[in-house]
């Protein structure tokens, strides 16, 4: 009774901190939790769940405050450029309280679905779908594409990123004795948060506060229809396989921008911000509750959690699950309402610069130590991948094609026929090697080290903007380079 409030705490304690640091994500923790929990049979698997479930939805509260306020580049139909242009504003506060107004909408809509949703219909609908998924995921795809203004560029990141979840799933370069969190974690690191802190990094701006701090009140008339908006979305998505909030994300600014025709540019930024928000957290629920419902997972998350409990999910943990959310959700709801504007005034007096290259050394020697020079490999080659976005001026959203392309191909029926083809073979042993726990904290415990000592540096060398670009401009050069001598390495 007394150690799963503390594990929900905890869960909101360090969701507190995912959400606030760019380049760590939830996927991340859970996939070194999951390491922990394989080499350690003392911890309890209740425990592990909730806290699991609160971290997830915690995080989707705080995630949006790095990209108000400091500029991390995200995919260009999320909530950053309407968010951004309430921040310039002088509205920081209101964005704030209206993504968490989004948050807890999108947590009340996703139970609402799931105490509507019985486990029986949640199935039938899943074997409904199934015969249609592939047609589902193929319009999906091409609509993201063709929404695009350069679409041979969206279409050139689609399959390459594709080509990257193909190649991943079957690289025979990251072997089981060296892979303690297997070749998922360096490819979504270079991927998605790599690419992201490097490219701030190279266009980083002495902003200085941009937060006027003007009082407005919230209109509450505005909430209902894009909370219902976006926890819909996050639902759909939350179900769907290999589609993320970031493809949600398009479909619903093309929503909001023909709604915003018939009011006006301000009040449009809003219900995007609260519609975002809300398919966040929707997602971040639905994709852990599926794994009851229809016994699939739909997210790091809820993958993590289905290997603790070995894939068998029983009512009880349900109840943890519900329990540690709605928790978590009302926690953090409250935390962000009080100290998130407090945030917003001090966030700006922080080394923006220094604290990225110290994510950055501590990312890159936390993978270096757990997968192996195999997993620096694909972290550069998925690094490779993760810039184009940016150099080639499409939405961040078109690296999905990670896991879009892959599933594409098993729903086509084609599968086995493509890969053949493509003389590509699952080489991965089905069971991994896991390392002793001790040896997973050690190499946490470096990681931090010298992640904390790369930020004195640049904070104590008081490094200008300039070099901060020069230095990055470097790496989106050399970082490719490296892979490739890696991957010849690894090849010859």
């Amino acid at each position: 009774m007394i150690e799963i409030p503390l594990a929900i705490i905890l869960g909101i304690i360090i969701g507190f901190f995912t959400g606030l640091i760019p380049g760590i994500h939830v996927n991340t923790i859970c996939a070194i939790l999951l390491s922990l929990v394989v080499s350690s049979s003392s911890i309890s698997p209740e425990l592990i769940i909730a806290f699991i479930a609160s971290l997830a939805i915690t995080h989707t509260f705080f995630d949006v405050l790095p990209g108000l306020f400091l500029g991390i580049p995200g995919d260009n139909t999320f909530a950053l450029l309407p968010g951004h242009e309430m921040v310039k504003k002088g509205y920081g506060s209101l964005a704030i309280k209206l993504s968490a107004v989004g948050s807890i909408s999108g947590l009340g809509i996703g139970l609402i679905i799931f105490y509507l949703l019985s486990k029986e219909n949640a199935m039938i609908l899943d074997s409904s779908i199934k015969p249609y998924l592939f047609y589902i995921l193929f319009s999906v795809s091409v609509i993201l594409i063709f929404s695009e203004k350069n679409r041979i560029n969206a279409l050139l990141v689609f399959m390459a990123s594709g080509l990257l979840g193909i190649l991943v799933s079957a690289t025979p370069i990251i072997y089981p004795r060296e892979a303690p969190i297997n070749s998922m974690l360096p490819a979504l690191t270079g991927l998605f948060a790599l690419s992201g802190l490097i490219w701030s990094l190279f266009t980083l701006e002495n902003s200085g506060d941009k937060n006027d701090h003007k009082d407005k009140e919230i209109n509450y008339s505005e909430i209902p229809g894009p909370s219902i908006r976006g926890g819909l979305a996050g639902f759909i998505v939350g179900v769907l396989p290999g589609l993320g909030g970031a493809n949600a994300a398009t479909f619903l600014l093309l929503i909001e921008n023909w709604l915003g025709k018939k009011t006006n540019r301000n009040r449009e930024n809003r219900s995007y911000l609260i519609t975002t928000s809300s398919l966040n957290t929707t997602e971040a629920m639905i994709s852990i509750i599926t794994l009851y419902l229809i016994s699939k997972p739909r997210s790091g998350a809820s993958i993590a959690i289905g290997s603790v409990l070995n894939n068998t999910i029983e009512e009880n943990h349900v109840q943890i699950i519900i329990t540690a959310m709605i928790v978590s959700g009302i926690v953090s709801a409250a935390l962000i309402w009080k100290i998130g504007p407090i945030i917003a005034k001090r966030i700006h007096l922080y080394d923006y610069g220094a604290l990225n290259w110290s994510l950055i050394v501590f990312l890159s020697i936390l993978i270096g130590l757990l997968s192996g020079l195999g997993g620096l490999t694909v972290l550069c080659c998925a690094f490779s991948i993760g810039i184009l976005p940016f150099v080639l001026d499409v939405r961040k959203g078109q690296l999905m094609g990670f896991f879009l392309l892959p599933v594409l191909i098993y729903y086509s029926g084609e599968g086995r026929v493509i890969y053949d083809t493509l003389l590509l073979t699952q080489r991965h042993s089905a069971i991994l090697s896991f390392p002793s726990s001790n040896y997973i904290f050690i190499s946490i415990f470096i990681s931090i080290i010298f992640g904390f000592l790369s930020y004195k540096y640049f904070l104590k060398n008081k490094i200008s903007i300039k070099k901060h670009q020069y230095f990055a401009s470097k790496l989106i050069y050399t970082i490719p380079v490296i892979g490739i001598i890696f991957l010849l390495y690894h090849l010859l």
